[in-house]
């Protein structure tokens, strides 16, 4: 197979960047429906519709969703004129590119010198002035990127997702730890908060933050680190469990270490691994949320401000079910 050498690629993003919604009314979530519809609204607007599925039958939403900026008389901005190109960046391992590449060259070269039957010279023969080509080009870093497209380059990208047979039921339905939001396609502003999955959110190596149990000195989280994956087999002794690594807050201060003042309102709080503790095995359902640490975060940790928000608001959202699950068992 002989791979094709780009020699352009418009830069689409920067053409059409002064003219599309950004900030809180750019539009996420659209990499997950099957079909779009472009049209123009009845004032005078492009606007798009959407499909989840193909077989959906009706356009989402029905006012349309806008997506390029208007001026002061409310009409669309709109592009105009040719995308510029792309500049290339610089190859790296050139020189063993190059080296590769000619040793290559030289091999096949050789084979067809040797060959009597035609053959080899017909399999190889025509490999031999395509890569020629390609070494001249890199041998030759004076190409100039020209002004303006003379092609164009659209490139396709495909995304897939191998199912398990962990993440269904017996009756073919999804399992909660596996199941995703309802999709959303719209301004970022009203994207409803995402929820946390156990199965798919959380890995090995992850932090999480953890309901808290029955103790004697009541704290409102727990922090961990996941020793392991979250465990979904049917069969083994600590199903829909994970094992972790406890921490426990930096300093002396007795306030801080019973009950973790200022863990959600200090910016500097920080944790480190609690030594007193083993590694357990803890229930699934008891985690909050989950995040991949920094790269070089081997000391004390912070937690993000964005991480506490969300397990704070996570919780709240549980206390709130419990409260209404015992009112509705007492009226029983």
């Amino acid at each position: 197979m002989i791979p094709h050498l780009v020699e352009e690629v418009p830069d689409f993003k920067a053409f059409i960047k002064p003219y599309v919604v950004d900030g809180k009314d750019r539009l996420v979530g659209h990499t997950k429906p099957q079909q779009f519809r472009f049209y123009m609204r009845d004032d005078g607007l492009p606007a798009l519709q959407y499909k989840l599925l193909c077989t959906t039958p009706n356009w989402t939403p029905p006012e349309g969703i806008l997506i390029w900026r208007t001026n002061e008389n409310n009409k669309a901005m709109l592009p105009d004129g040719e995308p510029k190109p792309c500049k290339p960046n610089p190859m790296k391992n050139e020189e063993e590119i190059i080296k590769g590449i000619s040793g290559f060259i030289n091999y096949w070269k050789g084979l067809c010198a040797e060959d009597n039957t035609e053959v080899v010279r017909g399999q190889y023969g025509r490999l031999i002035p395509y890569w020629e080509c390609v070494l001249s080009n890199l041998r030759n870093p004076t190409h100039v990127t020209p002004s303006v497209l003379k092609q164009g380059f659209w490139p396709n990208s495909r995304a897939t997702i191998l199912p398990s047979q962990a993440m269904y039921f017996c009756n073919g339905d999804v399992r909660e730890e596996f199941d995703v939001d309802e999709s959303y396609v719209g301004p970022l502003r009203d994207r409803p908060q995402p929820s946390f999955r156990v199965a798919v959110d959380c890995h090995e190596g992850y932090m999480v933050l953890l309901r808290p149990g029955d103790e004697e000195f009541p704290k409102p989280i727990w922090l961990a680190k996941a020793l392991s994956e979250p465990n979904f087999a049917t069969t083994s002794p600590h199903f829909r469990q994970i094992q972790v690594e406890y921490f426990r807050p930096c300093g002396k201060n007795v306030d801080i270490l019973r009950q973790y003042t200022g863990w959600d309102t200090k910016k500097s709080f920080k944790w480190t691994v609690d030594s007193n503790f083993s590694p357990v095995w803890v229930d699934t359902d008891a985690m909050l949320i989950a995040w991949k640490p920094r790269a070089k975060e081997n000391g004390p940790i912070c937690i993000p401000t964005k991480h506490i928000k969300f397990a704070k608001d996570n919780l709240s959202r549980i206390n709130i079910s419990e409260i209404g699950d015992e009112s509705e068992k007492s009226n029983e």
